[in-house]
């Protein structure tokens, strides 16, 4: 902020403020306004945005949502389906449009030491990718990246992974949380959600910023791994839902 405060007189910010929020620890410093960052607080008080539209990363279908939901149908492609080609190694539902939705109908767990929440159901379910993934030779580990909102989730796949990952087979796989993914890519993103219950709380999954950077990691293919009938609780993810059968990407046969 000095820069800022002691006689700058211009002032360039680059970001996006639909992505990922600032992480506020105090409950006294969130409700007095702190969780609202500088360049939503500028926008919002009529300070004009220059919006940089077109996107170079993604597959034209896995920009379509975020697209539609969080950009108010702005963006565009600086690249085309045949430069995203659809990974071998996965059953996608639609192989020119490499999105799937796999319905893991478990558990979640929430850790006795921490707040934090895991479902090895699901962890099972992203190993199973994983090997499929990687068993033709088309993605190398390094090129896939594990991603979930839970840190108890992200261990509990680090430890499968060291479990099945004999002979190095999943050397530079990169595990992390939704957090610890802003400003990545990888070719193929696979997602674990977690929150499975029967009351339909899915926590802080609800924010929209969250989900607008899971979904917006991917080259090539994203794989969504979750229970749709605790997701379909929020109204975002109902929305992406609704948007995954009309599309036809629920992948129910890689569960069956």
């Amino acid at each position: 902020l000095v820069p800022i405060v002691k006689g700058c007189r211009q002032l360039i910010l680059v970001g996006d403020h639909c992505q990922l929020p600032p992480t506020i620890i105090s409950l006294e410093a969130e409700n007095g306004g702190l969780g609202i960052p500088l360049f939503e607080r500028l926008l919002e008080n009529g300070v004009p945005a220059h919006m940089l539209t077109t996107q170079y990363r993604m597959h034209p279908t896995i920009r379509e949502f975020p697209s539609a939901r969080f950009y108010e149908n702005r963006l565009e492609d600086g690249c085309e389906s045949k430069d995203r080609p659809a990974p071998a190694g996965f059953l996608w539902p639609d192989w020119d449009r490499p999105v799937a939705f796999i319905p893991v109908h478990g558990a979640e767990i929430e850790d006795e030491t921490s707040s934090s929440r895991s479902n090895m159901d699901e962890a099972a379910a992203v190993i199973d990718v994983l090997q499929n993934l990687l068993a033709t030779g088309d993605l190398l580990p390094e090129q896939i990246g594990v991603i979930s909102p839970y840190a108890g989730q992200v261990r509990l796949i680090r430890d499968l992974v060291d479990e099945y990952g004999g002979d190095d087979a999943f050397m530079g796989l990169e595990v992390k949380t939704v957090d610890g993914y802003q400003g990545r890519e990888k070719e193929v993103i696979v997602l674990s959600t977690v929150r499975a219950n029967e009351k339909g709380n899915v926590g802080f999954l609800s924010d929209s910023r969250r989900l607008n950077v899971a979904l917006t990691r991917a080259r090539r293919g994203l794989i969504v791994i979750g229970d749709d009938r605790t997701l379909r609780h929020d109204k975002i993810w109902s929305a992406w839902l609704d948007w995954i059968d009309e599309m036809g990407f629920m992948a129910w046969h890689i569960r069956n």
